[in-house]
């Protein structure tokens, strides 16, 4: 049965697929997952390898991960068919990428490990703004800040442009982000060298996404209308991840 799930979560293959390349009716291959899944979640949360889901402002995320001095912070889309209710389809509508999409916050270690998977939001909703609403509500900001929120000794946030302003609107945070181009204007060759060494550090979080998605079912146009199942299966896939990171 575990290579019934991971084949699913894997390959995403329509219930009718996966019903005759197990020998089995689609209601019955369709009421398999339905159990199975829970039951994987469950086993990768024994394992100690699913990211938290409750963590509600950054010091407490520091608190948590005391050990850590790099916080990889990034968002990722996955694609949905159009919902019908209208509220949902601008709910989850991606300016970005021109569809509908649904979207989650990830924080990643230096070792690729994803620690953190923040709440299933609809595509409309901005990076920044996601993590606004999940770290940085102003009831979480002591001031004026001292100790482990610090800029000076405090550990590092790297962020791409899409959360641009948060180094003004948060400077107790010691963020590291790209340098924007000026309005009609260009970078200068050392503000292009700073932003591809960036880069070349924050691809730790591109990879660990890119890892996630080697699961079908988080990539592919997502089908199922069970509730949470949207949540639930993307915390599956990142479960799925860590274990690869820990344990290979």
């Amino acid at each position: 049965m575990l290579f019934y799930t991971l084949f699913y979560i894997k390959c995403y293959p329509t219930f009718d697929v996966l019903g005759a390349l197990f020998g089995v009716d689609r209601s019955v291959a369709c009421r398999r997952i339905q159990q199975l899944l829970p039951i994987l979640e469950k086993t990768l949360e024994n394992t100690a390898v699913l990211p938290k889901r409750e963590i509600k402002s950054m010091k407490e995320l520091f608190e948590t991960f005391p050990e850590i001095k790099d916080f990889f912070v990034d968002g990722t889309e996955r694609p949905i068919y159009r919902p019908k209710d209208k509220y949902e389809q601008t709910d989850n509508y991606s300016g970005k990428k021109k569809r509908h999409t649904i979207k989650n916050i990830i924080i990643v270690t230096e070792k690729k490990e994803i620690i953190y998977l923040g709440p299933t939001n609809g595509g409309k909703k901005h990076d920044y703004t996601a993590l606004k609403e999940e770290f940085l509500s102003n009831k979480d900001v002591p001031l004026p800040v001292v100790g482990i929120l610090s800029p000076l000794n405090g550990p590092r946030i790297w962020l791409d442009l899409g959360f641009f302003g948060i180094e003004k609107n948060y400077p107790f945070l010691n963020v590291i982000i790209p340098i924007k181009k000026p309005k009609g204007g260009k970078l200068n060759t050392m503000d292009k060298i700073i932003n591809k060494a960036i880069s070349s550090v924050r691809v730790i979080v591109e990879n660990a996404i890119a890892g996630v998605k080697r699961f079908k079912m988080v990539t592919d146009v997502f089908r199922n209308k069970t509730a949470d199942l949207k949540d639930k299966v993307m915390a599956i896939a990142c479960g799925l991840w860590n274990y690869h990171v820990v344990y290979n």
